[in-house]
């Protein structure tokens, strides 16, 4: 009598299946689906998978799975019930095996021990004590409380103009910071030589320092609030607006670079003959 695995595997060949295409199919693992043709059962979980691995193996070759039901509950039979939580860690104790009797550690060596600790540390503690006195607060404190109990000393609240709110820091002869209130582009460069490129991120600030000269290439005008030397300018432009501003000792300006539009005609004009 041929085996539940053997008629599975001889009814697959002979449709002209693949195990990859049962596995695609029924969504059961290709491993399983060896161990099923070639009988390990036990590499199977449990006996109520191995049915069901079964069953839908046996639909998807369009087999009658009533014929072999009573073959597959009988080789189900072989394969050990799954263990349930917390029985893996029980050990069966064997009949006549004589349990060596519990051996009670001797902990009195600790005693003299942490009497040795408490004594190094009372001592520390009155040594610090000794190093540094406690301070007599109320020793320091009655000649003042008698100097303001005098009846010839009156106090007079006296006014007190606020200070002035301090100036802006500046770092170096020209300073920016720039704020961005959306994300913006930004090219910075401080007395030549580049010093940021990047997106400035919504409510978020840099600053540039340079000795000589600032240049700010901005791809969105509008997106960024400036500030220059410590006084605030706002935007530098519209809002998508590409600009090229040039900070210097005496102010800024705009750097306006000629587009390729403009540059024909002028060329156009300086060779009339196209030459």
């Amino acid at each position: 009598m041929q085996s539940v695995g053997t008629r599975l595997r001889q009814a697959r060949v002979a449709q002209g299946q693949t195990l990859e295409a049962i596995s695609a199919g029924t969504r059961i693992a290709l491993k399983n689906l060896s161990a099923i043709e070639s009988d390990e059962l036990t590499k199977i979980g449990s006996p109520f998978i191995y049915r069901s691995f079964v069953r839908q193996y046996a639909e998807a070759l369009k087999l009658d799975y009533a014929a072999m039901a009573a073959d597959v509950r009988a080789a189900s039979h072989s394969i050990p019930e799954p263990l349930m939580p917390g029985q893996a860690d029980i050990i069966p104790v064997r009949t006549g095996t004589v349990i060596p009797p519990h051996v009670r550690r001797d902990f009195r060596w600790m005693y003299p021990v942490a009497a040795l600790i408490l004594v190094v540390v009372a001592c520390s503690s009155l040594y610090g004590l000794y190093q540094h006195p406690p301070v007599d607060r109320h020793r320091r404190i009655a000649p003042v409380v008698l100097a303001a109990q005098r009846p010839s000393q009156v106090a007079t609240a006296v006014p007190v103009a606020p200070a002035p709110p301090a100036a802006p820091k500046i770092e170096s002869p020209i300073h920016l910071e720039l704020s961005a209130i959306e994300p913006t582009w930004l090219s910075l460069t401080s007395d030549g030589k580049p010093a940021y490129m990047g997106i400035l991120e919504t409510s978020t600030t840099t600053t540039l320092d340079s000795q000589d000269r600032a240049r700010i290439h901005i791809g969105n005008a509008g997106g960024v609030n400036v500030s220059f030397n410590g006084k605030a300018i706002g935007a530098l432009g519209k809002r998508g607006q590409v600009r090229t501003i040039e900070f210097t000792v005496e102010g800024y300006r705009e750097i306006v670079t000629p587009t390729p539009a403009a540059i024909q005609p002028q060329l156009a004009t300086l060779n009339p003959s196209g030459e």
